[in-house]
């Protein structure tokens, strides 16, 4: 809405607004409903006895994580696109996307680091049952998540070269000449920035809110590596867990 404010201004109109410079806002935040969703749903059903009713009638644990897990992701799914129908609200004033192939891939992106995030929290909430802990737990791996992205990507965004500025009261402002910047990251090492911004759901959301994943098929597989992970793990542990 602040965009299609700013394009209707007659003041912004030298401005190129597009949809596709706001649409994918809704990343940053999704993650911090999907741990708030998931860390009280499944808290309930600790509290009040229903795992363990599960059990008593005869359903496998590994049955009841699956269960568990798949109303996670039918909810975060639904929260996602509920942020996708109410970005359609800048249809009428920015008009639609400028790139739709674009669209289609970060499209399953989003879904597919969703899935990443269901998947992590499950596996947190079915294994830490404490009512208070879980929710802390899960907000708190998103915040270091996010944490741990932004540096890095922050990181990959420094240039190569700075140039320092002076003011002087003759010469007004004047730009010196280019020189080595001592933060920029390079060779390998940059590498493995770029693969673990990749790795992490938060950093993909960094990158789409930036419009800048640059290889969304690795994106794909590292968050579906993630799903699959966390799933297996969380179904390993949880058979062995104490549910008294």
């Amino acid at each position: 809405l602040n965009g299609c404010r700013q394009a209707l201004s007659p003041d912004m109109q030298e401005y190129d607004f597009s949809l596709d410079r706001y649409y994918y806002a809704y990343c940053l935040p999704i993650g911090f409903f999907c741990s708030l969703f998931i860390s009280l749903f499944l808290g309930t059903e600790y509290r009040d006895g229903t795992l363990r009713n599960k059990i008593i009638a005869g359903h496998a644990r590994w049955e009841i994580y699956l269960s568990s897990l798949t109303v996670s992701l039918g909810a975060v799914f639904f929260m996602l696109s509920a942020c996708l129908a109410g970005g359609l609200a800048g249809i009428p004033f920015l008009g639609p996307w400028q790139n739709t192939d674009k669209l289609a891939v970060y499209l399953l992106i989003s879904f597919l680091y969703t899935a990443a995030y269901a998947g992590s929290f499950t596996f947190v909430s079915m294994l830490f049952s404490h009512r208070a802990l879980s929710p802390i737990l899960s907000i708190l791996l998103f915040l270091g998540l996010l944490l741990c992205a932004g540096k890095l990507y922050a990181a990959l965004q420094e240039p190569e070269t700075v140039s320092n500025v002076t003011i002087s009261a003759e010469d007004g402002m004047q730009m010196g000449d280019p020189a080595p910047n001592p933060n920029y990251v390079d060779g390998p090492r940059r590498d493995l920035y770029d693969f673990i911004v990749d790795l992490l759901p938060t950093g993909q959301c960094l990158k789409m809110y930036d419009n800048n994943i640059a290889n969304p098929l690795r994106a794909m597989a590292l968050s579906l590596c993630i799903t699959v992970g966390t799933t297996a793990g969380g179904i390993a542990l949880f058979r062995r867990k104490d549910l008294n």
